[in-house]
């Protein structure tokens, strides 16, 4: 009898932690995919206003001190992505770590390209993502 009794808790006990726990990982889940999808269109965007920027400068020299570039490049600081900006005069690269293990990075550059981090935004030769 008491046997028995143990076993009902400790079912009960199972069955509470795996309607507890599992709901957990599904919204930490849900939360990673909606933190790297918030880092790809703020670094969109500093793409666009990078455009932006070169249309009305001439270059992109100097855009990391633009309001509307420094703001995408500090809120993505600020949650811990550590966005780098490389700038040349003619050409730029963005990058930001996402949670993504098999990505990591996530780059965007004057070349339109938008995407996973290839050649580390700077590799000697040119600046681009890849």
């Amino acid at each position: 009898m008491e046997r028995n009794h143990f076993i009902k808790i400790l079912a009960g006990i199972s069955v509470f932690f795996i309607f507890f726990f599992i709901p957990i990982a599904i919204f930490k889940k849900i939360e990673m995919n909606i933190i790297d999808m918030e880092v790809k269109s703020n670094l969109n965007n500093l793409n666009g206003w990078a455009k932006i920027y070169k249309i009305n400068h001439g270059s992109f020299e100097g855009m990391e001190n633009s309001y509307e570039i420094s703001k995408i490049v500090k809120t993505l600081n600020y949650m811990g992505k550590e966005c780098e900006l490389i700038l040349n005069n003619n050409v730029f690269c963005a990058k930001a770590k996402i949670f993504d293990l098999k990505l990591k990075n996530w780059c965007v550059d004057n070349n339109d390209y938008s995407g996973p981090k290839i050649n580390n935004c700077d590799y000697g030769k040119k600046i681009q993502c890849q």
